[in-house]
């Protein structure tokens, strides 16, 4: 449910993610890679809403330049058929 979107002027959350390069993308992402299967409630709101390390919205910019580079680099037919891919698929498409 992305009602909290709705509700958080869109300024404010542009302004945070767009000081997030792809390249900072891919830094945090490989930061994070020892974690991808951790199920840590406090990462998360670390990646996600930030702190020391992580700035607010890397895990959104993350996400964002993965799927736009695999859409960029891909034949992408549907939404649907993203949903299958595994998320190695993903990132070895996406040059992540």
């Amino acid at each position: 449910n992305a009602s909290w979107a709705r509700v958080i002027p869109c300024g404010l959350c542009r302004r945070d993610f767009d000081s997030i390069t792809i390249s900072r993308a891919k830094l945090f992402l490989g930061m994070l890679r020892e974690s991808f299967s951790s199920k840590d409630t406090s990462l998360y709101q670390k990646v996600f809403f930030g702190s020391s390390k992580y700035p607010t919205w890397s895990g959104y910019a993350i996400g964002y330049y993965l799927i736009k580079k695999f859409i960029k680099n891909t034949d992408l037919v549907s939404w649907q058929s993203l949903m299958k891919k595994s998320p190695e698929e993903i990132k070895k498409a996406a040059g992540f």
